[in-house]
């Protein structure tokens, strides 16, 4: 099956899956770094930005979730709370 997720408003830019390949987030040109459940595509979080962000990645060892953004900056979220993901 195929899950078909309503990641951004202009382009997605990066993805990377993360938890074991439980959660999928994405990074995009309109400023947004999404994560959702692999298997419901249910979103679990949600960050907007003023400038794209044009890759994401998790850690190896799922702890925390990276996103770089065409100005410069790197945001960096924890996971160790679960889906809900900490700001």
């Amino acid at each position: 099956p195929v899950l078909q997720l309503p990641a951004h408003h202009m382009h997605a830019l990066s993805v990377s899956f993360g938890n074991g390949g439980k959660w999928v987030a994405s990074a995009g040109s309109d400023g947004a770094v999404k994560v959702w459940d692999a298997a419901t595509g249910a979103e679990v979080f949600g960050y907007r930005g003023a400038h794209a962000f044009h890759v994401v990645r998790f850690a190896p060892d799922g702890t925390t979730l990276a996103a770089g953004g065409r100005d410069g900056t790197v945001k960096v979220w924890g996971t160790a709370g679960g889906p809900a993901l900490l700001t």
